[in-house]
């Protein structure tokens, strides 16, 4: 054996007595370990997020509380730091049961799944939370089409955050569908889903903020949509619905990645789905911005790639704290007790937004720079989220699916990890 493998295995046992790296750890090529140069150093970070891990503490959040039914939690996580005042913010889903009709009647009628979104802010770094008050509020709704009361659902808030000549814009984007009273949560996006999108000085004033509205190929015209993602360019006339916004900036340009979701008839394609970027000009009257289509920057070679699995979902970009563009998904196959099976949150680089792609090595792999699992779940893991400031590192969501105790069942946890 040769003295430089001696010294390369001596290392490794070492640091494994030590117990460096047992959630998360630094892989270092020989040639670092030796003193060369002409090797790149390349980071990985992993943990399982199994029930009851020590490492991955839940996130609780003062003041706020999950519903009493079996349809309830903390899901969509989506966090991001003030740049000027350094509150760290996070939007998240807050799944529910709702009662369509008011007043009285409303006891009357069948109870019905629906999305809310709730606030949160922390003040030292993301060590403890605080609830900030519900953004969005799932309510019933007269269907411009059918003439029938309907529930607004909202869904998979993003936010984003730019300094500004030393004020802070904040952007948020959510995914708005009206379901039918004792239907399918999911039954009419087909027709009845939208983005919107608001921009203002403060996360609270969110709620209140002149909006544009995205529409989709299949998006009803009564629903008064501002824009139709779907028509910005031939490649995209099969995404008859769009999901899973993501925002960042760059300059005076925002940019939004979204899912292009794909179906015959009634039967989702997930396996034919990708990840599309668009752009706009942050200037003048929200509603008279004009969206710009960039390219695709994942799909389902890229799914391929990370175990070959799929297509990609619960998208979300993020940074490092050396300022380089991140891009936090799940790989993902068919099938499942949900229709869809999710493989753990990873964290890629982004090259590019203009054209969109994801960094690789000089072997042609994704660079993933963390993976967190939670391999005792059923269906796999909800949706992650990063900022680098926050003490939590990476935030992931635990999901039960039909548990006997819980039902339906969100949870979001700390994981330390910090890509």
């Amino acid at each position: 054996m040769t003295k430089k493998k001696t010294l390369f295995i001596t290392i490794f046992i070492l640091l494994a007595v030590l117990g460096i790296g047992m959630t998360s750890f630094k892989q270092v090529s020989v040639g670092n370990l030796l003193g060369s140069t002409d090797v790149q150093e390349r980071e990985f970070m992993e943990i399982d997020c199994t029930a009851g891990n020590p490492n991955c503490p839940r996130l609780a959040i003062s003041g706020d509380f999950a519903d009493k039914s079996k349809f309830h939690g903390f899901a969509d996580p989506s966090m991001r730091r003030d740049p000027n005042s350094g509150i760290i913010w996070l939007a998240y889903s807050w799944p529910h049961v709702v009662r369509s009709g008011s007043g009285l009647w409303s006891w009357f009628s069948r109870p019905d799944v629906a999305v809310d979104i709730h606030l949160a802010r922390s003040n030292d770094g993301g060590a403890s939370w605080k609830y900030a008050g519900q953004l969005w509020q799932a309510h019933t709704v007269l269907n411009p089409v059918t003439k029938v009361n309907n529930i607004v659902s909202y869904e998979t808030a993003n936010i984003s955050a730019q300094n500004k000549n030393g004020k802070t814009i904040w952007h948020a984007i959510h995914w708005d569908y009206l379901l039918k009273p004792g239907g399918f949560i999911y039954s009419q996006i087909g027709r009845y889903s939208y983005f919107r999108l608001s921009m203002v000085s403060s996360p609270y004033r969110l709620a209140s903020a002149r909006s544009q509205i995205l529409g989709f190929g299949g998006t009803a015209n009564e629903l008064n949509p501002d824009v139709n993602l779907t028509s910005l360019h031939p490649g995209l006339a099969d995404c008859k619905v769009w999901t899973e916004p993501a925002l960042t900036t760059q300059g005076d340009r925002l940019y939004l990645a979204a899912r292009c979701l794909h179906f015959l008839g009634a039967i989702p394609l997930a396996k034919k789905d990708f990840y599309a970027v668009f752009s706009t000009d942050m200037r003048g009257d929200i509603k008279r911005w004009i969206w710009k289509y960039n390219g695709k920057i994942a799909g389902s070679a890229d799914a391929a790639d990370l175990d070959n699995h799929q297509f990609l979902t619960q998208f979300d970009f993020a940074q490092k704290s050396d300022g380089r563009l991140l891009a936090v998904m799940t790989p993902a196959d068919a099938g499942g007790p949900q229709g869809e099976m999710y493989y753990d949150c990873r964290v890629l680089q982004v090259s590019s937004l203009n054209p969109p792609a994801l960094s690789r090595d000089a072997y042609g792999k994704l660079k993933v720079f963390a993976k967190i699992t939670a391999s005792d779940l059923t269906a796999g893991n909800g949706a992650c989220a990063y900022d680098p400031s926050a003490k939590t590192g990476l935030i992931i969501t635990r999901k039960l699916i039909n548990d006997p105790k819980y039902g339906y069942y969100w949870t979001l946890h700390k994981t330390g990890l910090k890509p």
